[in-house]
């Protein structure tokens, strides 16, 4: 798989893992969290008061980020909103929710990631509260490439 940047430039990036809490001090993460497959309000142009707001820290982590992130005392913590936009076969999904895994492109451009069988995404992740409500959310990662294969096994096996 290839991840590109909106230039067409190919780019290499560091991913962090991180067990501490957001940035804004005392104030927990947002998000906005919803899945166009089933809610339709969650297409762009995005209608955020017609969307779920949920507090990334009541989140519970996937399970497959657990343990292998964190020591054995430590829990996994969001730390920034992401939009997906996937499109496989030609199907368009958009997804807002939290996201456990920081990049030093986070709040920058969003990355489109070509996966196998016409799998598609453009991943975009931002720091700040809210943020995965705009149309052209930013940022990327590597995450999205690890979630275009797990995507595209789910889907077609």
């Amino acid at each position: 798989m290839r991840t590109t940047n909106r230039n067409g430039c190919d780019s290499a990036h560091k991913v962090t893992y991180t067990t501490e809490g957001h940035f804004d001090k005392g104030k927990p993460l947002q998000c906005y969290e919803c899945n166009s497959e089933h809610d339709s309000r969650c297409v762009d142009p995005f209608e955020p008061y017609a969307s779920g707001i949920v507090n990334c820290t009541d989140i519970k982590p996937p399970e497959h980020l657990l343990g292998v992130h964190t020591g054995p005392n430590q829990r996994l913590k969001a730390t920034v909103c992401r939009k997906i936009v996937q499109e496989v076969n030609m199907r368009k999904r958009v997804i807002r929710e939290c996201g456990y895994i920081r990049d030093i492109r986070d709040n920058k451009n969003c990355h489109k990631v070509s996966g196998t069988k016409d799998v598609e995404l453009l991943y975009c992740a931002c720091t700040k509260s809210l943020c995965n409500g705009a149309e052209n959310s930013q940022s990327s990662s590597l995450v999205a490439v690890i979630l275009s294969t797990f995507l595209t096994y789910i889907i077609f096996f």
